[in-house]
């Protein structure tokens, strides 16, 4: 995988020595941070729908029914992606952004589709077991990878918040400044 677009965020040194930064480059190093975990959690909503699809095609080999026609599998997609529900943090304060179109289509869902994008999986009963099997551990490998960057800038995010945070409280910045 090329060099993920988050890795300089997620660095240790991405937030040291923030007290020498001013108010709107800790602001604005927040943003990309954020920016970015949208589009990851973007791309993890889609790659967790692969993932369903890939299980049931291998509920369906295990079931012994047929190979599903496209038109059918197509018709059978609401029932597989509903299956699985999103399991977040409950009463997450965290806002959901929508992220740039192009950060998500070329960086990470490039990545997605490179282990099962849309042709791959229009011919998944043409796989046998074993690369069926590597298709469902390429994409939570991927799952993992990006499960661990999202939760290393939900960490980033938090120390530059809590940066501001305490500047207000030391009364270095004030409600009147930002406004003005």
């Amino acid at each position: 995988m090329p060099k993920p677009l988050y890795q300089h965020l997620t660095a240790p040194q991405f937030v040291e020595q923030l007290d020498a930064r001013s108010p709107s480059e800790l602001r604005a190093m927040r943003a990309e941070c954020e920016q970015v975990e949208a589009a990851i959690s973007f791309a993890r909503r889609a790659l967790h729908g692969r993932l369903d699809i890939v299980h049931a095609e291998l509920r369906r080999r295990v079931e012994g029914a047929a190979n599903p026609r496209l038109d059918d599998l197509v018709a059978q997609l609401p029932t597989i992606l509903a299956e699985t529900q999103p399991t977040g943090v409950t009463g997450s304060q965290r806002v959901l952004l929508t992220p740039e179109p192009s950060v998500v289509q070329e960086e990470l869902m490039g990545v997605v589709d490179a282990v099962a994008g849309p042709e791959a999986l229009t011919h998944l009963s043409r796989l046998d077991d074993d690369a069926l099997g590597a298709t469902v551990g390429e994409l939570s490998g991927l799952e993992q990878e990006l499960s661990t960057a999202r939760r290393q800038l939900h960490h980033q995010i938090d120390v530059l918040q809590a940066e501001l945070t305490a500047r207000y409280e030391r009364g270095e910045l004030s409600v009147e400044t930002l406004l003005a």
